[in-house]
């Protein structure tokens, strides 16, 4: 974050400006050292909840009373609560025919709102499920996608991937470009089949009944179907069971690993992106048995981001399948190996549980309607609690707080919620604290008026010109001699009709108004302005202005039509 506005500018005033003493200016600009923070005093969390009865569907009629919210098992105060619904937005009134001679200036497009991250996990889904999916997502797309929604399609192995649009065609070709990339289940047509957990528990547990299976598996093959019923061929297909399966388990391994670094990569993406944020995970799911530790931060950086992840289990309902075995497998043989499959799948749906219960999301299971299944996981909820606190008698040590939400009511409902959150650091770290304070406020849609701040923008030619016009008659100066003391600090964010980040730049304004002076610039207010080289778009103004005496903060929007 802090790379992408070391970018300096140069508060300039277009109103008001008096003479002033080169030894002792009355207003003046400064270029913004790289270690420039605005500092946010409130130590707030909030906790979006989204509660659903036995059947999937939202509950709406819940209060604030219904609530209770702990904070590492320490009853917390709920001191923020409100309702917010995703109900469709009515379309605005039809503009006025224009008068004869009249001009109408281009309007701005909606801004957006909501960006939804669909990362297939094509390491571990063969074709069916890769249609399956796909095919539901793009009914999900090409119906239900609002003009303020953003999505983007990300896979495992980083193959055919496209970056948040609304441009339907593109979604369209991206989606059906995809397919398996697995390097794992290509080796399950063979024999013995040795799938992934097969392999897990001969390399890694020494399961005797797993190689069991597979070395009885391959005496069926290479022994008896080949006329070589001997005591050598058998213990041959012993060795040769535990060298696969020493095979499988590296490549299933790494390909574990592989996938959570792709989510990973994708929920960073996210963070640097405003407004609501969401990653449906679709998969059937991986072993994660050695990669604990890199699930666990990965809920974590999600939570830490207000992130949500909703997964789809691509494997939909269980049914149990006839192993090859193709030369007269025992029963029991085959028996035991549905076991096995059904085991692995279990244990395999543990991350997806997991990733979506730790960030509060919806897991989707044991269905094979996965156009059901999108509606679920990636359209926002049509009722969701925002939930706010801050924290009591809680450590600022950096580390992550487990969070739980409890109903005080007596329906069987279930309650989906981010299972923690980063407490800041103490003020040994207080860079790297107001760092992240700042990119969630840069990052972020909603609006706060601390401070009388006025956004303006204007494109000539491809300069995009910013004024932020400051009402300074209701700061709070602080009194040195004849002076009026006070600096603003100014954060600007540019963002393209997709909401991606394009520019940043950051600056303040020093006040040393004379008592003289003080009435006319309380009348005029203080403009500063700053400019941006663009290219012909439409654009969004994410400004932060912060009163340093004070310490009131404004946050602000503003929508630049089309330029051409």
């Amino acid at each position: 974050m802090s790379q992408r506005f070391l970018a300096v500018w140069i508060a300039m005033l277009a109103a008001g400006a008096l003479a002033q003493a080169p030894e002792m200016p009355e207003v003046r600009g400064h270029e913004s050292a790289p270690s420039f923070r605005i500092r946010v005093e409130t130590n707030l969390v909030t906790v979006t909840v989204v509660v659903r009865d036995k059947d999937g569907r939202p509950v709406g009629d819940l209060e604030r009373k219904d609530f209770r919210l702990f904070d590492s098992g320490t009853l917390q105060e709920i001191t923020g609560f409100r309702v917010e619904t995703a109900a469709p937005k009515p379309a605005a009134a039809e503009a006025p025919a224009p008068k004869p001679g009249e001009t109408i200036g281009p309007v701005a497009p909606p801004t957006p709102e909501r960006f939804v991250a669909l990362f297939f996990d094509d390491f571990h889904m063969p074709i069916e499920d890769v249609t399956r999916t796909r095919n539901a997502a793009w009914n999900y797309l090409s119906t239900a996608i609002r003009p303020e929604d953003r999505v983007a399609i990300f896979t495992s192995s980083a193959k055919e991937q496209l970056d948040f649009t609304d441009h339907r065609d593109k979604l369209h070709d991206t989606l059906f470009r995809l397919a398996p990339h697995s390097r794992t289940i290509p080796q399950m047509n063979r024999c013995p089949s040795i799938d992934a957990y097969q392999a897990y528990l001969i390399d890694q547990l020494q399961d005797p009944n797993a190689l069991g299976i597979a070395t009885a598996e391959g005496y069926e093959c290479h022994c008896k179907g080949e006329g070589n019923e001997t005591a050598d061929c058998r213990d041959d297909q012993l060795r040769t069971a535990r060298f696969d399966a020493g095979q499988i388990w590296g490549l299933a391994d790494m390909q574990s690993q592989w996938a959570l670094e792709a989510i990973q990569l994708v929920v960073r993406r996210l963070a640097a992106m405003p407004g609501q944020r969401t990653l449906v995970l679709i998969s059937p799911g991986f072993l994660t048995s050695t990669r604990a530790n890199a699930v666990d931060a990965l809920v974590k950086r999600a939570a830490q981001q207000n992130i949500v992840i909703n997964a789809i289990d691509a494997a939909g309902l269980y049914t149990r399948s006839t192993r090859p075995g193709r030369f007269g497998a025992r029963l029991d043989l085959e028996v035991q190996k549905n076991g096995m499959e059904y085991a692995q799948l279990e244990i395999a749906r543990d991350v997806l549980a997991g990733l979506s219960a730790g960030t509060g999301g919806t897991y989707f299971r044991n269905s094979n309607d996965f156009d059901r299944g999108f509606r679920e996981a990636a359209q926002a909820p049509e009722v969701s609690y925002v939930l706010s606190f801050s924290p009591q008698n809680v450590k600022l040590d950096g580390r992550f707080h487990p969070l739980k939400v409890v109903l005080n009511v007596h329906e069987q409902l279930r309650v989906e919620a981010r299972r923690g959150y980063l407490a800041p650091m103490e003020t040994q770290q207080e860079a790297a604290r107001t760092e992240t304070e700042v990119e969630k406020l840069v990052f972020s849609l909603e609006e706060l008026h601390g401070l009388p701040v006025q956004v303006t923008a204007q494109v000539e030619a491809s300069t995009l010109a910013v004024k932020i016009h400051v009402d300074i008659s209701l700061l709070h100066f602080r009194k040195e001699a004849d002076r009026n003391i006070d600096t603003l600090l100014f954060e600007t964010a540019l963002f393209d009709q997709d909401g991606k980040y394009v520019a940043g730049k950051q600056g303040s304004l020093d006040l040393r108004l004379k008592d003289a002076s003080l009435p006319k610039f309380a009348q005029s207010g203080i403009n500063a302005i700053t400019k941006f080289q663009v290219k012909p778009g439409t654009y969004r103004i994410r400004e932060l202005v912060h009163d340093t005496e004070s310490k009131e903060l404004s946050a602000v929007n503003c929508n630049v039509p089309e330029s051409r």
